[in-house]
């Protein structure tokens, strides 16, 4: 969380994470209902509220392209690892296949 401001005018910038899309959609709807409800009890557009989506939850990615986990897993197969993969460490999958030491 980041906020800073002068008499005229004040920032507050959020990071929202959620493992799970519709979790993830709800806390932003929930940041807009407040910015909405501020609002109204001001009387005008006094709170801007800027959603900017940076990141989503690589799950679903690689579902629809399981590329990725199998090169990670042919490699570690290859180095004498064996690989466990299910789609909740798939990405962990990849991840530890460059960060792999003996």
């Amino acid at each position: 969380m980041d906020v800073s401001g002068s008499v005229e005018e004040a920032r507050a910038s959020y990071i929202i994470r959620d493992f799970e899309k519709d979790s993830f959609e709800a806390r932003k709807a929930a940041m807009q209902s407040i910015a909405d409800k501020m609002n109204q009890e001001l009387g005008n557009d006094r709170v801007i509220l800027t959603l900017t989506d940076q990141y989503y939850n690589m799950k679903e990615v690689i579902e629809k392209d399981m590329t990725p986990v199998t090169i990670a897993k042919a490699v570690m197969e290859d180095l004498g690892i064996t690989p466990i993969i299910t789609m909740e460490r798939a990405v962990d999958t990849i991840i530890g296949i460059v960060s792999y030491k003996d």
